[in-house]
């Protein structure tokens, strides 16, 4: 087995594991022991089996990248900006600590949290294939729905005797019959979207342009999509696209997190959500993530 290794640089704090024990990365990535693997397919189409591990501490923090596989040096460059953007490396979230330091209700969590990195998706193509699939079902219900079809449909590579997958490609889910997803338990419903989506993807339409329209804009277009309405599109946004100025105002997790920590037990709406997150400017999706790991995973960390 021929391998290669890289390093990575965070800005501070980071720290890899606290940002993987808030939540578990969804398939294809696996976190155990302190490693995150996975298989990246790169623009020329290889599929490279990655191993990540944080060598230094969250005030100099450094990410050793090994590549289970001989690339290039353009290669490994694509590599990099993959999971500079997958970990949110280079984003500074300093700003968005400034705001919670201010506020009383978020200044107590800040500590604890301030070394985790918001959850995001690696593009925006997994992004709205995983938003769908998150909808109106638990967390772990829908991990293990995405692990589920990665497992059927990706594409693999077995290195050192494991296995390691990517996502399934657009052009495969487009091809899938509903009956086919259905075996990897997508409901029905669920698989007609997933096709449609993959389906225009194959035809053309690129979700990573919709980083580049106003937000209104990008969300009535994920909204013309059967199967996605406005909690779903502003979840694309935050995770996919890293539109931080987004908040998915209508997620539960949120609303209970706003509830525990603004209206002292009263439940709160999407409205009581986008009210409060008015005063977090550009850092509402990073923000609104720090609460839901203090409301329901804390205890994690």
């Amino acid at each position: 087995m021929e391998t290669q290794r890289c390093l990575l640089r965070a800005n501070p704090p980071f720290s890899l594991d606290l940002s993987m024990r808030a939540t578990q990365p969804a398939a294809p990535a696996t976190y155990e022991n302190g490693v995150l693997t996975r298989a990246l397919r790169l623009s020329n189409g290889r599929l490279i089996p990655v191993r990540l591990r944080q060598t230094t501490s969250t005030e100099s923090p450094t990410i050793e990248v090994e590549l289970l596989a001989k690339v290039d040096e353009e290669e490994r460059h694509e590599i990099a900006r993959m999971l500079d953007r997958f970990l949110c490396l280079s984003d500074d979230l300093r700003p968005a600590h400034k705001i919670m330091q201010k506020d009383p209700a978020l200044n107590p969590i800040l500590e604890k949290l301030r070394a985790v990195r918001p959850w995001t998706s690696l593009n925006a193509y997994e992004s709205m294939i995983c938003g769908v699939l998150f909808q109106q079902i638990s967390l772990n219900a829908a991990f293990s729905i995405i692990r589920s079809l990665v497992q059927s449909l990706g594409d693999c590579v077995a290195v050192g005797g494991r296995t390691y997958y990517d996502f399934p490609r657009p052009e495969v889910l487009a091809e899938a019959g509903v009956e086919r997803l259905k075996a990897c338990r997508l409901s029905r419903n669920k698989a007609v979207y997933v096709r449609g989506i993959a389906q225009a993807i194959v035809g053309g339409f690129d979700p990573e342009e919709l980083g580049k329209m106003p937000v209104d804009e990008a969300l009535e277009v994920l909204m013309g999509f059967k199967g996605i309405g406005r909690w779903t599109a502003e979840l694309i946004l935050a995770t996919g696209l890293k539109r931080w100025e987004v908040v998915p105002a209508d997620d539960l997790g949120i609303r209970r997190a706003i509830s525990q920590f603004y209206l002292g037990g009263k439940t709160a709406s999407a409205s009581d959500v986008r009210k409060v997150a008015e005063n977090w400017g550009q850092y509402k999706w990073p923000i609104a993530y720090y609460l839901l790991v203090a409301s329901e995973r804390m205890q994690r960390l």
